[in-house]
Parts: structure tokens; sequence; C-alpha cells
């Protein structure tokens, strides 16, 4: 199988372009409970009731980007130590989180049409982007993953393409037992 874009593109590597995606998914993160801590400040301040639904949508957005720091942590380990299963759990995790952040904006859209709090263009603008910047990420890690599933379906230790030396003159099959007849 030819994996495509194995020897990376934008200057990285697939590995190197994983790490800095799990790296990136922390920053993103951290930024991202900051808004919506701020966010949730807001609702509880217009709505001045605790039972509403938009309190709680802000509530399952914070829980799943906590949720999200160990998994960035996993990959990030699951990258180093090359573990296919640790890669595939968070290419799984950031679709769901994605999905899943869509749908809370969504609702937090559909459920503030009759309250005085309305959902920023700003929110839209910034999701739209992670969900971009997620995808681009996401490919690097994709690419990794196959590129160690491959080298172990061929039996490789090591994702390195083999060179020739420059400074051996002779060919490996004349210095490896190969014994020549003296005259």
């Amino acid at each position: 199988m030819i994996i495509f874009c194995a020897s990376g593109y934008c200057g990285m590597l697939p590995k190197t372009g994983s790490i800095v995606a799990g790296i990136y998914m922390i920053l993103m993160t951290n930024m991202y409970i900051i808004f919506e801590t701020a966010h949730l400040d807001r609702a509880k301040e217009c709505l001045q009731s605790d039972d509403d639904l938009i309190i709680y949508y802000y509530y399952a957005a914070l829980l799943l980007a906590g949720l999200s720091y160990p998994i960035c942590f996993l990959l990030i380990y699951s990258v180093w130590n090359r573990n296919t299963k640790g890669m595939i759990a968070y290419i799984v995790w950031i679709i769901f989180y994605d999905l899943a952040n869509f749908t809370i904006l969504i609702l937090i859209f559909t459920t503030a049409y009759n309250t005085p709090l309305s959902v920023h263009p700003l929110e839209w603008f910034g999701l739209v982007c992670r969900l971009l910047v997620d995808c681009f990420w996401l490919s690097y890690i994709v690419i990794y993953t196959l590129m160690i599933l491959e080298s172990r379906s061929k039996g490789r230790m090591s994702l390195k393409i083999r060179r020739l030396s420059k400074h051996v003159p002779e060919p490996p099959k004349y210095r490896l037992g190969m014994s020549r007849k003296i005259q």
C-alpha cells in the first residue's frame, strides 16, 4: 500500500506533526475552557435561572474539554512509543469531540432564540476554524498510524528508508561471507 505524504508536508514529518497535533490540542483546550467559562458566566448573569438548559450545555462543553486532556497526553505517549491503539483512540475521540461541540453550539443557538442570551458570531467562527485546523492535524496522525501499521505488516522495525553507504567501495554482497577465489 502506498501512503501519500509519508515524507511529510508543510516541513514536518508525520511523527513530528502528530506530536505537534497533541500539543496544539492541549493549548486549544486551554483556550476553549477560558472562553467557555466566560460564556457560562455570561449565561448565568443573563438568565437568572439555574434550571435553564443553556447552562447545562456549557457544563457539557466544559466536561468534554476536560476529558480531552488525558486523551491528548495519550496521543503524545502513543506517538512516542508507536502505539497504534492510542492513536486510533485519539482519532475517534477528536471526531466525536468536534461533532459534540458542534451539536452543543447548535443546541445553545436554538435554545437561546427565545431568551435575552445570544450566541456571538465569534463562537461560530472559532468552532469552524477549530474544525478545519483539527482536520489538518488529524491528517498527520492518520498518516503516521498507517505508516506504523504498514511497517508492522512488512516486519520492519524502522520507518526510515535504508540508504546505501557512500563511503564503502564495494556492495554488501561481496563483503558478507562471499569467498573470493585465490589464483
